[in-house]
Formats: structure tokens, C-alpha cells, sequence
């Protein structure tokens, strides 16, 4: 199964048109997954570490029963798919429950999860940091349309309200929907191993 159709994550980072009709299709297509009985996104997002050509859990959930919710004549770059599939589980949790994005305890392990063994900053270890130091406002980003003037509003409030991770404003040369799926699964990921039993 072929998820691309002539499109790849370099097309959708010089364009931003491309980067918001992606995201949106892995939305719809996480939509469609989670409408077919018995499945368990959590079972397919492959998280914040992923090396953006493998996705093997994605990959592999898709071929096995759900390839129908792609459509070959619609873009699905599995970086974006990979990231839908995270905001998606994570609007599916109960926001009540104040363990469900915790804010670190161990700030040595959160530098940690926010660098993931990378040297310098990226748009991926800047996404990891505002995650998990501002879960809140993170998941705020999440609860905007994608491409749309709030989606805007949510990022600027998120990178000026958590300034110690490099940046005070929504980087202008990133599409916001790029931004968006490095907090998606940065979220995702950081909830996961913050309810590992022990």
C-alpha cells in the first residue's frame, strides 16, 4: 500500500497548502480507522521517535484490515497519518484526569525526552519541549482546525508562554501544520511513557 502518491514530507514542508491537505487526510483517515470496530490507535502510532521513512506500526496497522481508508487519489504522507492518529487518541482521553499529560517531575529525564539523543534544536525537539512543558496549552493547539487562524492563535500562546524551549514565536518558516504533528505525537508520546506502570 502506498500511503504518498507522488507526494513527500519535502513537498509539504516547502509548501504549507501541502503540509495542511496532508494533515487533513490523516485525520480523516484516523477517523475512519477508529470508526471500524476493534481498533486501537494506540496499536498503530508509531510516536515522537519514529524515523519519518519507516513508521512500521503504522504500516503495518494499515495493510492489516484498514487500506480501505486511504484513497489513491488523495495525498496521506505517514508523517502527518502517524500524527492525526496521535491527536486522535489523545482527544479520546478523559481531560478530567490531570495524569493523563503530567508536567515532568524529573527534569533531567524531561531534557532527556525533549532532546531524544539529538544534539542541537529542531522543529522536533522544540515541539517535544513545549509538549511536555505546557501540556495544556499543547493539547489547545490540537483542538483547532487545522490551517486555520486559531490553529495560529493556539501555537503563538503555546512557544510565548514556554520560552525555555527556544523559541517565543510560532516559527514563520514552518508550516503550522508540520509544527502541529511534532507536538501531536510528542504529546502522544510523552503520555505513553508517563503511564507506564512503574
Amino acid at each position: 500500500m502506498d500511503f504518498v502518491r507522488g507526494y513527500s514530507l519535502d513537498v509539504a514542508f516547502e509548501k504549507p497548502e501541502a503540509a495542511i491537505e496532508s494533515y487533513s487526510r490523516g485525520l480523516e483517515i484516523s477517523d475512519c480507522v477508529t470508526g471500524t470496530e476493534g481498533n486501537d490507535l494506540t496499536t498503530m502510532v508509531d510516536g515522537s521517535f519514529a524515523k519519518v521513512d519507516e513508521y512500521d506500526r503504522l504500516m503495518k496497522g494499515m495493510r492489516k484490515g484498514n487500506s480501505f481508508c486511504v484513497k489513491s487519489d488523495k495525498p496521506a504522507i505517514p508523517f502527518f497519518v502517524n500524527a492525526a492518529m496521535s491527536e486522535r487518541y489523545l482527544q479520546s482521553l478523559d481531560r478530567a484526569d490531570q495524569s493523563i499529560l503530567p508536567k515532568p517531575v524529573n527534569m533531567g529525564a524531561a531534557r532527556y525526552f525533549f532532546m531524544g539523543g539529538e544534539e542541537g534544536v529542531s522543529v522536533f525537539t522544540i515541539g517535544r519541549c513545549v509538549s511536555v512543558l505546557s501540556p495544556d496549552l499543547a493539547m489547545a493547539v490540537l483542538d483547532t482546525t487545522v490551517g486555520s487562524q486559531e490553529e495560529g492563535a493556539a501555537l503563538d500562546r503555546l512557544y510565548s508562554e514556554t520560552p525555555m524551549c527556544g523559541v517565543k514565536s510560532t516559527p514563520t518558516k514552518v508550516p503550522s501544520a508540520f509544527q502541529r504533528a511534532t507536538i501531536s505525537t510528542a504529546l502522544y508520546e510523552w503520555h505513553r511513557i508517563s503511564n507506564l506502570p512503574g
